[in-house]
């Protein structure tokens, strides 16, 4: 299955059925954890600016914005690289 001539229909299919296996599941938490970690400690962040107006925690503030920014564009590219490769072996085992 070559994922980039799918149709939307059939690479959501893909994406369920990736997700709906346990190698999926593993991936999507390797891939994910490590933004839905900084995006909480984000949101601590704000609260903490919001509840003391300490002016150094806005720096902390950017810096964990493009953190997580960068650490979802990397676990995105890594997911559905093995959505990808997934795509490849059903592929193979259907031949």
């Amino acid at each position: 299955m070559n994922i980039y001539k799918m149709k939307k229909k059939d690479l959501s299919k893909l994406l369920i059925e990736f997700s709906e296996c346990e190698y999926g599941k593993i991936q999507f938490v390797i891939s994910y954890s490590l933004f839905i970690i900084l995006f909480l400690l984000l949101i601590v962040f704000i609260l903490f600016y919001f509840i003391t107006s300490f002016r150094f925690i806005v720096l902390f503030i950017i810096l964990d914005s493009l953190l997580s920014f960068i650490v979802f564009l990397v676990g995105s590219a890594h997911f559905y690289n093995e959505v990808r490769f997934f795509s490849y072996g059903k592929e193979k085992s259907s031949r």
